[in-house]
């Protein structure tokens, strides 16, 4: 995150024209990406491990247990159980909102320096990579994932032939349209999809045979 700050300074104190502007605001795009990946991480994995505890690890309670709950009777002592559990799970609903609000507002604003960045130089395969590669990363554009790698592809056969970049996207274009099959709604659409996926599958064949 400190990095994160230090780009940002960058951006602001950076001259017009500045030719290295593209690629900052590419780096900072993945630094944010790889902040809203790791926070992902963190979260879910301290929701499971929340969760786990509450439910006693997961471990069947013994027959002692048991006898002592068949020998609770205060109804007192339920009530507040259940209200104890009801605001605990008003609590990890509110965490779970933050989270997802922080998670959104940090990926907008890796996609919007990514936009920005091939803005500024969109004959650079490169950046297009890296902004269809955080499109597919946020679940939300799925569209613009797939117009990133096809605009990856096509600057870099007119620019850098020699891209080896190429192919791994050739392949994540014949993934993308593969799950789009079960999704699609007419048999049309579903035998359009496939057909790209094959010709991106061959096409990544020639660039890369081995």
């Amino acid at each position: 995150e400190a990095a994160i700050e230090c780009f940002k300074l960058s951006l602001v104190v950076a001259p017009k024209g500045w030719t290295a502007k593209a690629r900052l605001m590419t780096s900072m795009g993945i630094l944010l990406r790889e902040l809203w990946e790791r926070r992902n991480h963190e979260f879910y994995h301290r929701h499971h491990h929340h969760h786990y505890v509450r439910n006693g690890g997961g471990g069947g309670r013994s027959g002692d247990d048991e006898n002592d709950d068949d020998d609770d009777d205060d109804e007192g002592e339920e009530m507040d159980m259940e209200m104890a559990m009801d605001l605990e799970q008003a609590r990890q609903m509110r965490r779970a909102l933050r989270h997802e609000e922080t998670q959104a507002a940090t990926m907008d604003d890796a996609l919007r320096l990514l936009r920005s960045a091939v803005a500024l130089q969109p004959a650079d395969p490169n950046l297009w990579f890296q902004l269809g590669t955080t499109c597919y990363m946020s679940g939300r554009h799925a569209d613009e994932s797939v117009a990133a790698y096809v605009s990856a592809v096509a600057t870099a056969t007119e620019h850098e032939p020699q891209w080896p970049g190429a192919a791994p996207i050739l392949n994540n274009l014949a993934t993308l349209s593969l799950d789009r099959i079960p999704r699609s709604a007419s048999q049309q659409a579903k035998m359009r999809h496939l057909h790209v996926a094959i010709q991106c599958l061959r096409e990544s064949t020639l660039r890369e045979p081995d």
